[in-house]
């Protein structure tokens, strides 16, 4: 028996008339239609599975959210309901959730809670009733919330072209061999460019509001030899204390990089004008 073997290059593609037609869809339209499909396949019952537990004031962590996933899709147990399964499907739906703006994440601990919209999305494919869950009053509410850096730094990265990434792992940045198996520490964000001699360049980040900063110090230190830079976010207050300890950890001085929170919303508001001028000259 011989097999012959047909290159990628060789096999002929054309669109569909589904295909067709979703090209010629109008982007709000395209939008809407990506939504169903994602809702289809599985964003529907992570949302659900958000409002479940949150609606009698329960944090809904990421670790709920796995335990709880397979009884939630119906998924038999053995090899496709591992844990690793698990993960890699909330991580899906996760990033669906936070694209559509159907889900917000909440401090660290991260705790996950829908917003208005995903609300809505519930009540319309459903007909019942989705009460809002109150989450902190007015007067509790932080002017500019942990989530909301993390927001502000993957918007921006998005805009000067890097692949941005929220509260990744620390092994997309570790090298095979050197992967974390127990424990595994999450970032707040990391910044991704390619480049065509030396491959995946990583900009990890830290934003230090609220918790350790030995704790911030030691996620990036773990990937700090495959780091191009390392980011903190703080406050000014903050910003000899980081040095020190940076230091006192061999963190390598010329890696490490600090913006205040003041000069990200200065940033942020720097590169939407430029996403707004390409907009205008691209007319898009």
């Amino acid at each position: 028996m011989s097999f012959s073997y047909t290159s990628p290059e060789e096999i002929p593609f054309d669109l569909t008339e589904k295909g067709k037609h979703v090209l010629e869809m109008g982007e709000h339209e395209r939008q809407e239609l990506i939504l169903e499909h994602a809702l289809e396949d599985g964003l529907f019952g992570f949302l659900q599975l958000i409002y479940e537990r949150t609606k009698d004031g329960e944090s809904c962590t990421r670790q709920w959210l796995v335990e709880n996933w397979n009884e939630k899709v119906g998924l038999l147990p053995g090899k496709w309901s591992s844990g690793f399964t698990r993960y890699q499907n909330i991580e899906t739906r996760r990033s669906w959730a936070n694209e559509f703006g159907l889900a917000q994440e909440i401090g660290r601990p991260i705790s996950f809670a829908l917003t208005d919209e995903g609300l809505q999305v519930l009540r319309k494919h459903t007909g019942e009733s989705y009460a809002r869950v109150p989450l902190k009053t007015e007067a509790e509410k932080e002017e500019y919330s942990h989530s909301d850096v993390i927001s502000d730094l993957v918007k921006i990265g998005e805009i000067v072209g890097f692949d941005s990434r929220r509260t990744p792992s620390v092994n997309e940045i570790l090298p095979a061999q050197k992967l974390m198996k127990q424990k595994v520490k999450q970032l707040d964000c990391a910044w991704r460019f390619y480049h065509p001699f030396t491959g995946n360049i990583w900009i990890p980040i830290e934003v230090q509001k609220g918790g350790s900063v030995e704790d911030a110090l030691s996620r990036l230190n773990i990937v700090s030899e495959h780091g191009h830079r390392l980011v903190v976010v703080c406050d000014q207050k903050d910003i000899e204390t980081i040095k020190e300890l940076s230091e006192r950890m061999k963190i390598p001085a010329e890696k490490l990089v600090l913006f205040t929170f003041e000069e990200i919303k200065e940033i942020k508001r720097s590169t939407e004008k430029i996403e707004s001028m390409k907009k205008k000259l691209l007319g898009e």
